[in-house]
């Protein structure tokens, strides 16, 4: 029988390996160019970081084509007090689902019709707005290498 998400299966090889292995004071976690998922695939990785962030930091990362799971990822995040996020705002693209079959070419038009399957309310001030770093930096700087810094001058 074949993997119906072949990559999610990955990803939770991935996210079961790391349980109890997470051992650093800080974990940056890069979402830049994320383009999204699932819960089930998200809520793993959250379940993970669940145990981690009780004495650990992590930095999380985002940038424009960061979008859908993704964002509603960092959002869940900032809940944390020991989440630092950093980079530029999200897409603003988080609080309606949008599933491959759910566009319809209209009659006799041509125009295509989007047709969410979902909304989740709690996410709709992000809507179009994007979700905004705690920290911002310039595009022109290596933003792992500022926040290694920022970390190292905590010590």
């Amino acid at each position: 029988m074949p993997v119906l998400y072949p990559f999610l299966t990955e990803a939770e090889k991935c996210y079961n390996s790391i349980d109890g292995k997470l051992t650093k004071l800080n974990l940056i976690l890069d979402l830049r160019d994320n383009g999204g998922g699932g819960d089930s695939n998200s809520n793993i990785l959250l379940k993970q970081l669940n145990k981690y962030l009780m004495c650990h930091t992590v930095h999380d990362i985002t940038n424009a084509s960061t979008g859908s799971n993704a964002e509603q990822f960092a959002v869940k995040l900032k809940q944390y007090d020991h989440v630092i996020s950093y980079g530029d705002k999200t897409k603003g693209s988080l609080a309606y689902e949008l599933k491959p079959n759910d566009f319809y070419t209209l009659p006799s038009s041509g125009y295509l019709a989007a047709l969410p399957s979902k909304r989740d309310k709690e996410l709709l001030p992000y809507e179009s707005l994007g979700v905004i770093p705690d920290r911002t930096f310039d595009f022109d700087k290596n933003w792992i290498s500022l926040i290694e810094a920022q970390i190292a001058n905590k010590k």
